[in-house]
């Protein structure tokens, strides 16, 4: 699993899947910008905290099965003139949290 806490820029990209299919293969709590620029390959899913700051893809990403669905719950989650395939379940947002109310 690659845990990301980092409050600035991430340069993560990856032709080899990250992650061995069980858990998440990438963790993003950082109430920072993280950006993907690079293809980006994970043998699982990819999870975001609530307050996960924005997250950015850029170049294409490939989510194996694995045993984890990808949740990116935080507010933004920008795809930037990319493919974004996955093998399983994807969610993005948090409608209790981000919905009207």
């Amino acid at each position: 699993m690659l845990l990301v806490q980092l409050t600035s820029r991430v340069l993560v990209g990856s032709v080899t899947a990250i992650g061995d299919g069980t858990g998440a293969a990438i963790t993003i709590n950082s109430t920072g910008a993280t950006e993907f620029d690079l293809t980006l390959a994970t043998a699982s899913g990819i999870t975001s905290d609530n307050d996960a700051g924005a997250i950015t893809f850029r170049g294409d990403v490939t989510i194996a099965a694995g045993d984890t669905a990808t949740t990116l719950i935080n507010a933004v989650t920008n795809l930037d003139g990319l493919t974004f395939t996955s093998a399983g379940d994807v969610t993005f947002g948090n409608a209790a949290r981000n919905g009207p109310g």
